[in-house]
């Protein structure tokens, strides 16, 4: 008799954000271009300054829990 994988979500969060997570910025670029979302409104819906947020996109920056958790109900996410 084999075994099945569990299917189930996990109850305890697999990633770690001590150091942040970084974005690909062609996905996000993708999703605002779609929903007519430009940087300078996702950087105001982040509470950051534009050029902080283009920086941290260009130059693969790591974002902290809060801005991720902030990018994820904005972009409505709520899997994530």
């Amino acid at each position: 008799m084999a075994f099945k994988a569990n299917t189930f979500l996990s109850e305890i969060s697999c990633t770690d954000y001590s150091d942040g997570l970084s974005l690909n910025f062609r996905a996000l670029r993708c999703w605002l271009h779609q929903k007519g979302i430009t940087m300078g409104k996702l950087a105001k819906m982040l509470k950051m300054p534009r050029r902080k947020l283009r920086w941290k996109l260009y130059k693969r920056k790591k974002f902290s829990k809060k801005e991720i958790t902030s990018l994820v109900y904005i972009l409505g996410a709520w899997s994530a």
